[in-house]
């Protein structure tokens, strides 16, 4: 398998856990939830990043880290869009997304996340990995950048090298003055499967760091089963909630993305569009993945004010 990259701390996750004000966990628990009502909150991730190369044929594209151990960074920082892309096309926030120099649709930097979680946790040295409460951290205290260029600093493609060089040295002070003026200024955990229902049905993007592991085949309905050995692993939900009846069974499941490209295949279900690398997994395994006690949402995030009135975005 490509590079995993969850280096679990769960003295540090829990520390920082418990410095969230409790009425971020009380809001969280207020969301309101449908068990029986499907949301697709990708769609408005790929309505934002229409005219890019993220978007082909209607489809959202996959990251892909590489034989780096990053994959918290693309799972942060696709967790960041989701949430942003909601502000704009669901909760109608009167804000511009993010382009670069030619004007196109852009998104937040993953290597810029996997080294902002490095430094923000004092955990810098030529190991590779981070963990999901060092990413809530950074997306905090330190904000988001995204993949465009700032000064002389380029970050439009994605370089498992800047990521090294990054998760020893830190990150620029330029870059971290400019990430700043993006902050989510709230993180919490998510510690059970109803508060991952509501946040996926109120477009909130979260990930999840665990050590289990999924095939490479969809079955039917577009999951995909558990296998073995398990991935030591951080990736991207949020992206979808499925409830499908069939007489008096129901089957529900989370859709998540992986940061491994195009690396599986099968039926998408009844989700024509489903994102390149992802698959719904079950109810349990979310119950299970969530046991790690590293995985985190994001919301209240500091955008980009419209210049412009909403309506003429075309939405």
């Amino acid at each position: 398998m490509p590079g995993q990259g969850w280096h679990p701390q769960p003295d540090k996750t829990d520390i920082f856990a418990a410095r969230i004000p409790a009425g971020r966990r009380t809001q969280l628990g207020n969301l309101p939830y449908n068990l029986d009502a499907s949301v697709y909150p990708f769609r408005a991730l790929a309505k934002c990043l229409e005219g890019s190369q993220h978007v082909v044929g209607g489809t959202l594209q996959a990251l892909n880290q590489g034989d780096y151990g990053s994959c918290t960074g693309f799972a942060g920082s696709r967790a960041a869009d989701i949430t942003a892309a909601c502000d704009v096309v669901v909760r109608g926030e009167p804000e511009r997304w993010p382009r670069d120099e030619r004007g196109v649709p852009i998104i937040a930097s993953p290597d810029y996340v996997y080294g902002a979680s490095r430094e923000v946790s004092n955990t810098l040295g030529r190991w590779e990995g981070s963990y999901g409460g060092a990413v809530a951290q950074a997306l905090q205290l330190y904000g988001t950048c995204h993949m465009k260029k700032y000064g002389r600093i380029d970050l439009g493609e994605y370089s498992p090298r800047r990521c090294r060089q990054w998760a020893q040295r830190g990150i620029p002070e330029s870059i971290r003055k400019a990430a700043m003026l993006h902050p989510f200024l709230t993180t919490v955990r998510v510690e059970n499967v109803h508060q991952a229902v509501a946040l996926t049905q109120n477009g909130y993007g979260f990930f999840i760091c665990c050590a289990l592991a999924w095939s490479r085949e969809r079955d039917a309905d577009g999951f995909a089963r558990r296998v073995r050995p398990g991935w030591s692993h951080a990736q991207v939900a949020g992206l979808g909630y499925i409830s499908i009846k069939r007489g008096r069974r129901v089957r529900r499941g989370f859709l998540i993305q992986n940061s491994w490209g195009r690396w599986n295949s099968g039926s998408t279900g009844t989700v024509h569009d489903m994102p390149v690398g992802a698959y719904f997994i079950g109810w349990h395994d979310m119950e299970v993945a969530l046991r790690s006690g590293d995985c985190y949402a994001l919301a209240d995030y500091q955008g980009f004010p419209a210049r412009y009135q909403f309506q003429e975005l075309g939405w």
